[in-house]
């Protein structure tokens, strides 16, 4: 039938355009089977803008759906992280298979799902640079009170972090250190620095214990940085900053007398446990900090 009807396309169309000079019943068959041959033209016309409207809407959500990489203690360092059943025993190799699959691509969700349990070997002297402009860091969340415990034993600090759009929860980081030239040496557990309009984070079941940073801005377990961009014309604008109530800060510090990386006196040192810094005048932002739990933190 569909052969036979692209048969009659090519006579009634060529029919169609000479219909005055046909004879008339011809000419009155033709155009009946020119109007048939339109509609079905239009239906398949109809069904193929469908179909690709319905490919773009999935391609769509999976561009803006997060790569998923997958961390667990008892897991083991080969593959790419993305199978959930399995994952890979450290943080640090899953950063770097994201940044294998992900090509850096600074425009790229990524999330990362930790197991609980407890880790080591994951902080450094400049902790691990996170690139990409959404990122996800989650522990288990069964509620449970083991979780995911990430110990840096001072060997540094955690992470560093310079996307737009940061969640980090259920997560423990405990004996970070950071030393580094002026705002560098801020945030022993996390630094994040963003220059980009509508940064937001989410601090959400965390605790930081024990952590300590040597930077001029302070923030012995967190220090959260805003540059501002060059499009933003000396200001910056609509940042979200949260820090949920069951977040716990415990024992942190930024020594008075701290000394940064050249080997000179940080001063003023300020911020124990949480340090928010703005270098150019900020408008329309929100800094909402719960009942947080702070103990013994200095500065």
């Amino acid at each position: 039938v569909n052969r036979r009807s692209l048969a009659d396309i090519r006579a009634e169309v060529v029919c169609t355009a000479m219909c005055a000079t046909c004879p008339a019943p011809t000419c009155s068959k033709t155009a009946a089977g020119a109007a048939s041959a339109r509609k079905l033209k239009l239906m398949w016309l109809f069904g193929v803008a469908l179909v690709m409207s319905v490919l773009d809407a999935q391609c769509a959500a999976q561009s803006l759906a997060p790569r998923v990489f997958h961390v667990s203690p008892t897991g083991e360092d080969s593959g790419n992280c993305t199978d959930e059943s399995h994952p890979c025993a450290t943080f640090r190799f899953a950063v770097q298979q994201a940044r294998n699959t992900t090509g850096n691509a600074t425009s790229t969700s990524v999330a990362f799902r930790l197991a609980a349990g407890l880790y080591h070997g994951e902080c450094s002297s400049t902790g691990l640079m996170l690139p990409w402009s959404s990122v996800d860091i989650s522990g288990p969340s069964s509620g449970l009170m083991e979780t995911a415990i990430i110990d840096c034993a001072g060997q540094g600090r955690f992470l560093y972090l310079m996307g737009v759009n940061i969640v980090v929860r259920n997560l423990q980081v405990q004996n970070a250190f950071s030393v580094g030239l002026g705002m560098h040496g801020s945030g022993a557990a996390l630094l994040w620095m963003c220059n980009q309009t509508g940064c937001s984070i989410l601090l959400q079941n965390c605790s930081f214990i024990n952590c300590i940073a040597n930077g001029l801005a302070g923030g012995g377990a967190v220090a959260l940085i805003f540059t501002g961009s060059d499009d933003q014309a000396g200001q910056i604008e609509d940042v979200v900053v949260r820090v949920a109530d069951n977040c716990r800060f415990d024992s942190n510090q930024v020594p008075s007398d701290a000394v940064n990386a050249a080997g000179s006196v940080t001063t003023p040192a300020w911020g124990g446990a949480l340090s928010i810094s703005f270098l150019l005048p900020a408008y329309n932002c929100s800094i909402i900090i719960g009942s947080a739990g702070n103990n013994n933190n200095n500065n």
